[in-house]
C-alpha cells in the first residue's frame, strides 16, 4: 500500500504517526490536505498502463450528517479523487487535468459502522484532450454503495507548455498599433 504523509494537526496524521516511525513517515510523499481532510488512508493499487488505481478512505464523524450517515460531498470527492489520480498515473508526470461534469449514483447509505471503504478507479477512454472515468465506492464485503462517471480536460505538460505560450501571444499587443 502506498502511504502518504499527512499534516501534524489532522486526526489521520496523528493515527498513523503512532502506527509508523518518524524516519518511514519521512520518507512518503506528501499527501494534499484534501486527501487528509477527505480521511485518505492509502492507495493499495496502480496499473499506470491502464489508468487504474484502487484506494481506501476511512469515513470519520466530521463526514456525516444525521444519523451518522456519510454525506454525499464527502463520497462524492472520494470518487473524485480516485478519478483523478487515475487520469494522473496513466498520463505520468506533470499531466494536468480539470473535471468538466461529474455524476454520482448512490446505492446505499455508507455509515460510521460500515468502517473502511474502498475506492476502485478507471479509465474507460483516454483521448489528447478529454478522459471519460468512472470510480466505484466499496465496503469490506466488496458490494458497491456508490457510483461516478466522470469526462475531464486533460493536458500533457508538452500541451500545458503550449497553452501557456499561445496564452501569452494572444495577450501582447499587436506590433504598429496605437
Amino acid at each position: 500500500m502506498v502511504q502518504f504523509r499527512v499534516d501534524a494537526s489532522s486526526e489521520a496524521s496523528q493515527e498513523q504517526g503512532a502506527a509508523a516511525s518518524a524516519s518511514t513517515a519521512s520518507k512518503r510523499p506528501r499527501a494534499p490536505a484534501l486527501m487528509a481532510l477527505l480521511g485518505y488512508s492509502g492507495t493499495s493499487s496502480i496499473d499506470r498502463e491502464r489508468g487504474r488505481v484502487e484506494m481506501a478512505f476511512e469515513p470519520r464523524a466530521e463526514h456525516c450528517h444525521s444519523g451518522g450517515i456519510v454525506q454525499g460531498g464527502i463520497i462524492t470527492g472520494w470518487l473524485d479523487a480516485a478519478m483523478a489520480s487515475a487520469v494522473f498515473v496513466r498520463g505520468g508526470s506533470g499531466t494536468s487535468m480539470a473535471s468538466l461534469e461529474i455524476k454520482t449514483v448512490y446505492y446505499e447509505a455508507i455509515r460510521l459502522d460500515r468502517g473502511p471503504c474502498t475506492v476502485q478507479a478507471w479509465i474507460e477512454r483516454l483521448g489528447r484532450r478529454t478522459a471519460f472515468v468512472e470510480a466505484c465506492v466499496l465496503d469490506a464485503a466488496g458490494t458497491i454503495l456508490a457510483k461516478a462517471s466522470s469526462t475531464v480536460s486533460v493536458r500533457s505538460p508538452a500541451t500545458a507548455q503550449a497553452a501557456v505560450a499561445a496564452n501569452a501571444d494572444a495577450a501582447r499587443p499587436a506590433a504598429g498599433g496605437d
